[in-house]
């Protein structure tokens, strides 16, 4: 399949941070998965790989640079650099963010890259109960998303995803709802966390948000 560039990130880089942000409780909790079944999907479903990282730069402005690779997954598929340039007053952030994008983007030789699906349609909410069109309503860009049952021959981590776009179409006779998503990212493949996160540095913890 072909390769998606990295999640985008917040602005407070000048190029993209890798990793979804999940939605919140008013509380700062993350909010539950919520749950399709897989026969909720209709045919059209599509995915890809994302491209994996085997080298990393990352500079502070005004500061240093963090350079890292990962010698093993460099040899498998070749130099695939990523770089960022943070504004932060916090100079750990560059090697912090350069050992998160290598934990979880490096990938090893016969693993299973990250994946993402380009769309996700699903069957049309007429065909669903008042409670399973709210469900599917409910669902807001940032949510944490999990297909129930799905092939034995999905990737590993496809089931667990983040909403990052959401599109609807409305015809004569029916309502069909699109999702775009990007993979959770955590180690093992569709496990959350831990998270870089920008000011301090923490590595480690879990489901926490990315900034």
């Amino acid at each position: 399949m072909p390769t998606a560039p990295l999640y985008a990130g917040w602005a407070r880089t000048h190029r993209n941070l890798p990793g979804p942000l999940l939605g919140r409780e008013s509380d700062g909790s993350p909010l539950p998965p919520v749950e399709i079944p897989y026969s909720w999907l209709r045919v059209g479903v599509a995915w890809w790989s994302e491209r994996p990282r085997t080298s990393v730069s990352v500079s502070v402005t005004g500061g240093s640079t963090a350079n890292l690779f990962d010698a093993t997954s460099t040899t498998e598929y070749g130099d695939l650099n990523y770089s960022a340039t943070l504004d932060t007053d916090t100079a750990a952030d560059a090697p912090a963010l350069a050992k998160w994008v290598l934990t979880y983007y490096a990938v090893q030789p016969g693993a299973v890259p990250r994946q993402r699906f380009l769309q996700l349609p699903l069957v049309p909410l007429n065909a669903r109960t008042t409670a399973e069109q709210q469900l599917i309503l409910g669902v807001s860009i940032g949510r944490r998303i999990r297909i129930t049952n799905p092939p034995t021959t999905w990737p590993a981590g496809l089931s667990e995803q983040v909403v990052e776009g959401i599109a609807h179409s409305v015809g004569a006779d029916e309502r069909t709802v699109t999702w775009r998503t990007s993979p959770v990212v955590g180690s093992p493949n569709g496990t959350s966390g831990p998270w870089f996160r920008l000011g301090t540095s923490t590595w480690g913890g879990s489901d926490v948000i990315l900034f």
